[in-house]
Parts: C-alpha cells; sequence; structure tokens
C-alpha cells in the first residue's frame, strides 16, 4: 500500500533548496572571514611588533627571608 503524502514532494523540495543553497553559501561566507579574522589577529599579535616590556629582576625569596632580623 502506498500512502499519499498531502504535499507533494517536489514541491517541498523546490521550496528548500533555495534556502539550503543559500544557507550553505552564508557558512562558506562566515568560514572565510573567521580564517582571516584570525590571519589579522596573528599580524596584530605578533612579537615583533609589540612593545619590549620592563620587567623587574626577580628575587629569590631564600635571600629575602635570610635579609630579615631574626627577634
Amino acid at each position: 500500500m502506498k500512502v499519499q503524502s498531502p504535499i507533494p514532494s517536489q514541491f517541498v523540495l523546490s521550496i528548500l533548496a533555495p534556502s539550503y543553497l543559500i544557507t550553505h553559501q552564508w557558512g562558506e561566507s562566515l568560514a572565510q572571514s573567521i580564517v582571516t579574522l584570525g590571519c589579522w589577529s596573528e599580524e596584530i599579535l605578533r612579537g615583533d611588533r609589540l612593545p619590549t616590556l620592563p620587567f623587574p629582576a626577580a628575587q629569590d625569596p631564600d635571600k629575602d627571608q635570610s635579609n630579615q632580623d631574626p627577634e
């Protein structure tokens, strides 16, 4: 026994195909934009363009304890 759908499958396919193609194209464009944004952020955050920050010299915690006067 064959079941008949109230809406023909060709009609459903003709409605869904353009929306799928548009969504697929939009997804590809979005993916390409994200890749481009990642490349730009890499260029911005590369180390050769960042200034060198002056950090204080690290102090040894053992020396700090030995310099204190025992009471």
